[in-house]
C-alpha cells in the first residue's frame, strides 16, 4: 500500500492516466506550459500541455525560451510565476449580498474550497510551501508570512516568529463570517479609521474609494481589527491587497 512520504516513478506514457484520476477525484490540475514565450505556471488539461522539449535561458533582464535537445517534460529553470498564487490567493469571497425587501442581507460564501493538484514542483519549491504562512518576519501582530527561508534578515526586522504545526492546525479550522457590526474594530483602531466599512469595500474592490474616501493610506496595519473581530475576518490582508493595487495603478 502507497504511504505518504513514499517515493513513485511515473512513466512519461502513463501521466494522462495519472492526470484522468486526479481529475475524477476533484482535483484542478496547474503545471508549467509555453504560453506568451515564457514557461509559466497555469491549469493544464494534460501531458499534452507540458513544455516538452523546452529550456529556458535567464540572466540579469533577459529570459529566452530556445529548444532543447532532449524530450524532457521539466527540463526549465524556476520560472516568473509561483504556487503561492494559489495557496495563498490575492482575492478571496468571503461573503456575498443579496437585496431584499429592507435593504441587503450578507451571506457567508459556502462555495466549497478548491481541490489542486500541482505538476511539476521542484524539491525547492517543496521547501519553501512548507514554510509559507509558518514563519513570519515581525511579531504576531504586524509579522508577514516569508515565502522561503532565504530572505534576509535585516535591521528593519523586530522578530522572527515560528508556528508550531498544532498552532497552525488550530488556525486552519477557524472560519470566517460575515461582518456583524459590532464595532470592535472601530473601537481598536489608532488611527480612527472604519475597518469595518473599509472591510466592505474591499470585498467589493472599491479600491479607489478606499483611499480617496476612507483614508486607507493611514492605516500602518497594526493588525489591532483583525486581532479584535469576532468573525475572523482577515481585515489587514485585504487592506495590505487594496494599497498594493493602489500603488500599482499610480505607477501605470
Amino acid at each position: 500500500m502507497i504511504k505518504p512520504g513514499d517515493t513513485l516513478v511515473v512513466e512519461a506514457r502513463e501521466l494522462d492516466a495519472l492526470f484522468g484520476a486526479l481529475r475524477e477525484r476533484g482535483h484542478t490540475l496547474l503545471g508549467p506550459t509555453v504560453r506568451d514565450g515564457a514557461i509559466v505556471l497555469a491549469e493544464i488539461g494534460g501531458a499534452s500541455d507540458l513544455p516538452a522539449g523546452w529550456t529556458d535561458e535567464q540572466d540579469g533582464g533577459r529570459y529566452r525560451l530556445r529548444r532543447r535537445d532532449d524530450g524532457a517534460l521539466f527540463g526549465y529553470a524556476v520560472g516568473p510565476h509561483a504556487w503561492k498564487r494559489w495557496l495563498h490567493p490575492p482575492a478571496v469571497v468571503r461573503w456575498r449580498a443579496r437585496r431584499d425587501a429592507r435593504g441587503f442581507v450578507a451571506e457567508p460564501d459556502t462555495a466549497p474550497p478548491a481541490r489542486y493538484a500541482f505538476v511539476g514542483v521542484r524539491p525547492c519549491e517543496l521547501a519553501a510551501i512548507l514554510v509559507q504562512d509558518r514563519v513570519f518576519l515581525g511579531g504576531p501582530m504586524m509579522g508577514q508570512a516569508i515565502a522561503s527561508l532565504d530572505v534576509p534578515i535585516t535591521k528593519g526586522v523586530s522578530g522572527v516568529l515560528v508556528f508550531r504545526h498544532e498552532d497552525m492546525a488550530e488556525r486552519e479550522g477557524r472560519h470566517t463570517y460575515p461582518c456583524i457590526k459590532c464595532g470592535e474594530c472601530v473601537e481598536s483602531c489608532p488611527m480612527g479609521l472604519n475597518p469595518s466599512t473599509l472591510g466592505m469595500l474591499a470585498a467589493k474592490r472599491e479600491y479607489d474609494l478606499m483611499g480617496s474616501d476612507f483614508h486607507l493610506g493611514d492605516c500602518f496595519e497594526c493588525g489591532c481589527c483583525t486581532y479584535v473581530c469576532p468573525s475572523n475576518i482577515p481585515l489587514v490582508q485585504h487592506f495590505r491587497v487594496a494599497k498594493q493595487i493602489l500603488r500599482e495603478k499610480a505607477v501605470a
